[in-house]
């Protein structure tokens, strides 16, 4: 199955989050939606927090569209 690409904004112009800057980054569809559902959190545990940056920590990046 071929791999699809889109843009997620982290920061916006308008500085809806910080710096205002604009930084978009390419991400695959998957990751965009785990991104997103992430994002929908107000807070996390510091256990979750712990186990997320351990899992963050052990995987491999993969190359981007522009990459391949």
């Amino acid at each position: 199955m071929k791999q699809v690409w889109q843009g997620h904004h982290i920061t916006y112009e308008d500085g809806r989050k910080h710096p205002p800057a604009e930084w978009i980054v390419d991400v695959t569809k998957g990751e965009h939606f785990l991104i997103t559902q992430l994002q929908r959190f107000k807070s996390l545990s510091e256990g979750a927090k712990a186990a997320i940056l351990y899992e963050l920590s052990r995987m491999q990046t993969r190359k981007t569209k522009e990459d391949k």
